[in-house]
C-alpha cells in the first residue's frame, strides 16, 4: 500500500492510501513512523501505526480528563471503557500514566483525605467509605486518615462546624441543634 495524500486537519492528519482507504493520525505518529507521500506500507506496518495511534488517542483523551482533577486508576479505566477503548490499550495507557507520574493512587488518597477533612469538613468514617468506593488501597486510606484526622484536628473541625451552622440564619434552632448533634455523634464515635 502506498500513501497517496496527507491532509492536515484541525488536530489530526488524514492519511489516504492508494487502495481508496484512509485513516487519521496525530502529528506524533506522523513523525514516529516517518509518514510521507508515496511511502510504501506493509500490512504489518499499517497495523502497528494504527495500534500506536489508538494508544495516542486514548492517552490524549485521558490527559484532557486529568485536567479537571486527580483521578484513580479505576476512574481512568472506567472513563476509557465508556469511550469504548480496547482493554489492551487501556492497560497500556494506564501503565504510561503511572510511569510519568500522572496516576498515583497513594497521592490521590492523601489529597482526598486532606481535602475532604479540611475543606469539606467530613469525618473519618465518611472519608473512608467514599475512598473505598473508588477501589483504593484500604491500608493507605487508614494510614492517611490516622495521619490527617488527629484528635486535635477533629476538635478544631467541630468548632468550624458549630461556627458554620450558627452563621446560617434561615434554619430554626431545633434544626441547627439536630445537625450539630449528628455531627458530634459521628465525630465522637471516631474519637472513642
Amino acid at each position: 500500500m502506498q500513501v497517496t495524500n496527507i491532509t492536515k486537519l484541525k488536530v489530526k492528519y488524514k492519511i489516504e492510501l492508494d487502495n481508496g482507504k484512509h485513516f487519521y493520525v496525530s502529528e506524533d505518529t506522523i513523525i514516529k513512523y516517518g509518514l510521507i507521500k508515496k511511502i510504501e506500507l506493509t500490512k504489518e506496518q499499517l497495523k502497528e501505526i494504527l495500534a500506536h495511534e489508538s494508544v495516542e488517542s486514548a492517552y490524549s483523551k485521558v490527559v484532557h480528563y486529568l485536567q479537571y482533577g486527580l483521578r484513580t486508576k479505576q476512574e481512568i479505566k472506567d472513563y476509557l471503557i465508556k469511550k469504548e477503548i480496547a482493554p489492551k490499550v487501556i492497560d497500556e495507557v494506564i501503565e504510561k500514566l503511572v510511569e510519568i507520574g500522572y496516576l498515583n493512587d497513594e497521592h490521590y488518597v492523601e489529597a482526598a483525605v486532606t481535602d475532604y477533612f479540611n475543606l469539606n469538613l467530613k469525618g473519618p468514617y465518611w472519608i473512608k467509605r467514599k475512598l473505598q468506593e473508588k477501589d483504593l488501597d484500604k491500608d493507605a486510606i487508614d494510614n492517611y486518615i490516622a495521619k490527617i484526622c488527629t484528635e486535635e484536628a477533629m476538635i478544631e473541625m467541630l468548632y468550624k462546624i458549630i461556627e458554620r451552622e450558627f452563621k446560617v440564619r434561615r434554619e430554626a434552632k431545633n434544626k441547627k441543634f439536630k445537625k450539630l448533634r449528628k455531627n458530634f455523634i459521628q465525630m465522637a464515635s471516631h474519637l472513642i
